[in-house]
């Protein structure tokens, strides 16, 4: 055995190996030692493939030349100790025990030790456990302390202190005992200090208290600081002394009767103040006026804060005010036909309800007289030739020889033929005293009154276009010098005033016929003037007393160019005949080609009617409008060139 494995012996049997070990260990020593003996200077010079020259002998490739000496595993090997540790064992240090077992052993510090135990060197323990003799020995702290990463630390919070009683675990708290507090403070059960007073001139006084003066502990409500006394339960501090809390109250430091004012204090209600212990409105006060102690002198009063004889009229006597300087002074009416009654205080009027009152003389010596009448005071107020007699303005008179009269002439009466128009005759007007013509004073007679051309209105069916004056009402522009509600229709052949002109020109329903607005749907009465009577009508459908009849009897009962059918209605295709003759066409109109009458078809124009026929309302019908005042066949061409210029008819078919 050599002497590794010799050491290596006895250090298993120091450490508890196992009995399979040594015997182990005792086996291989021999064998090693008999090859030693036998091969002794054999090895071969060179080796074969797959090893490496190792010490004089042969080394698998897969092992390692252990030191430089020993051919062994690379995971068995020792190089500090050129050592070939067994299957089961690690290497460890450079000492005699180089290997440790694997199974039941650790290497410490290069030394094997037992598993079991602990190394200072490695993380065995935690910080606060270090190894000790092979053991974690866990660090003892002291009282409210712990361990943390190998130092013991205090487990109190900012200004808590450690309480380490001997019958409770130790504990942190702000105090462990009232000795831990400040003066007039004590601990409570939760090691908290609380104040139960505070120090007054060498002793604790209680916290409802004070330390009045900074000498005496008294109740709050007791204590006079200034003077560092305690006042009675019934008394209160006021000054440098106490008041009594039933009968006196403190106003500026002096105790004065409860039942006075203190200037100081809010005793008085809004307007009033505090004089000499009472209330006092200091503006009506006259005792205090405008002040304390601000006394009026007798009989005078204080009105907003000022002595003076009144404070308004009702301080004043009967028919005096008071001024704005506070005196009482006479009532002056602003009428001078007005007096002061001092019965009712009050300006009257001078005359009586049925009187007028009249006043003369210059503003400083005035005369008031009451007349009977309201016309004037002086003879200057009246028109000429008049004078003023008792309130009325009478006129002057003068005799004069029938017929003449009295007129009045630049303020003189002198007798002439007529002074008014009134004096003189129908279309006359007085001019320089005689009665002349209207044309005389450019004016016109008018119903038998002279007036401007421009106030005289021509009638309906009379000329007009001689004036602009009259207003044809709605959208239209003004008209001329027709009487309001007519229009003026202008024809080559003259203007004659009507009521209309165009169907346009009436009220919504209504039609201009024969001058006139009327409520039918067509007028008969347009045959007269050329036009078509049935172009209001429906196709097929005559007019017939106003009203578009659209059952035919015949043909004059259909529109021109239609002809009555058999079953009563109006149609060109029914017309297979037509007119022969003009005979056969009604007024105005003529015989054409196709067997139609129009006035298109006549060769030669129709004669003008001497008389405005009537307005188409049907048989026996009289006629009224422009047929009642128009007598002449003028007035007839008139109305029906103004038809044709103010109403666009409707087109008629071309004759074929």
């Amino acid at each position: 055995m050599d002497d590794r494995r010799f050491d290596a012996w006895t250090r298993s049997l120091a450490t508890g190996l196992s009995r399979r070990r040594v015997l182990k260990g005792l086996f291989g020593g021999a064998v090693l030692g008999g090859a030693a003996a036998t091969g002794l200077g054999q090895v071969a010079a060179q080796c074969p493939d797959g090893e490496f020259f190792c010490n004089d002998a042969c080394c698998p490739n897969a092992n390692n030349c252990c030191g430089g000496t020993t051919c062994c595993p690379s995971g068995q090997c020792n190089q500090g100790t050129g050592t070939c540790c067994e299957s089961f064992e690690f290497a460890c240090g450079s000492g005699d025990s180089a290997c440790c077992n694997t199974a039941e052993e650790k290497c410490c510090d290069g030394v094997c030790i037992s598993a079991s135990l602990c190394c200072p060197s490695l993380p065995d323990c935690d910080a606060c456990s270090p190894c000790i003799d092979g053991a974690c020995q866990p660090i003892v702290c002291g009282p409210c302390e712990t361990c943390v990463g190998g130092e013991c630390v205090s487990t109190c919070e900012g200004e808590e202190i450690c309480c380490a009683a001997t019958v409770a675990a130790p504990y942190c708290a702000e105090c462990c005992s009232s000795a831990d507090c400040p003066e007039c403070w004590e601990c409570d059960v939760q090691g908290a200090c609380q104040q139960t007073g505070f120090p007054c001139n060498g002793s604790c006084c209680p916290l409802e208290n004070n330390c009045c003066g900074g000498v005496t502990c008294c109740p709050s409500s007791q204590c006079n600081q200034t003077s560092g006394t305690c006042c009675t339960e019934s008394e209160f501090a006021c000054g440098d002394g106490c008041c009594d809390t039933q009968t006196e109250k403190c106003c500026d430091g002096v105790c004065i009767a409860a039942g006075l004012c203190c200037a100081s204090l809010p005793d008085c209600a809004e307007g009033l103040t505090c004089c000499d212990g009472e209330c006092v409105d200091l503006q009506e006060d006259p005792t205090n006026c405008g002040a304390c102690a601000a006394d009026c002198s007798a009989g005078l009063l204080c009105c907003d804060g000022v002595c003076q004889e009144c404070c308004g009229d009702e301080n004043c006597d009967s028919c005096t005010r008071c001024s704005t300087t506070g005196t009482c002074e006479p009532l002056l009416c602003d009428e001078p036909c007005e007096f002061c009654d001092m019965g009712v205080n009050r300006c009257v009027p001078v005359c009586p309800e049925d009187e007028h009152c009249c006043v003369s003389g210059p503003p400083t010596d005035t005369t008031v007289t009451c007349v009977d009448g309201d016309e004037c005071c002086e003879t200057d107020e009246c028109d000429d030739c008049a004078t003023c007699i008792n309130g009325y303005c009478e006129p002057d008179v003068i005799a004069c020889i029938l017929p003449l009269v009295g007129c009045c002439v630049g303020n003189e009466l002198i007798c002439t033929e007529c002074c008014h128009d009134s004096d003189c005759g129908d279309c006359e007007l007085c001019h320089e005293g005689s009665c002349v013509p209207c044309e005389r004073g450019g004016l016109t007679c008018c119903d038998d009154v002279c007036v401007d051309r421009e106030e005289c209105c021509v009638p309906i069916g009379e000329e007009c276009g001689l004036l602009d004056v009259t207003p044809a009402g709605g959208d239209w522009p003004p008209q001329l010098d027709c009487c309001d509600g007519l229009v003026c229709c202008e024809t080559q052949h003259g203007s004659i005033c009507a009521d209309c002109c165009s169907d346009h020109e009436c009220p919504k329903g209504s039609i201009c016929c024969a001058g006139q607005c009327r409520e039918m749907e067509c007028c008969i009465d347009d045959i007269l003037v050329g036009l078509d009577p049935n172009r209001r009508c429906p196709e097929g459908c005559g007019c017939f007393e106003g009203i578009c009849d659209c059952h035919c009897q015949s043909n004059h009962d259909c529109a021109w160019g239609t002809c009555c059918c058999k079953d009563g209605t109006c149609s060109k295709h029914c017309c297979e005949h037509g007119c022969h003759h003009d005979k056969e066409c009604g007024y105005g109109t003529c015989c054409c080609h196709d067997g139609s009458c129009s006035a298109k078809c006549c060769k030669t124009p129709t004669p003008p009617a001497t008389v405005l026929p009537g307005t188409g309302s049907g048989p026996g019908s009289g006629g009224n409008g422009l047929g009642g005042v128009a007598a002449v066949g003028a007035a007839v061409a008139a109305y029906v060139a103004a038809r044709k210029l103010r109403e666009q008819p409707e087109e008629v078919p071309a004759e074929e």
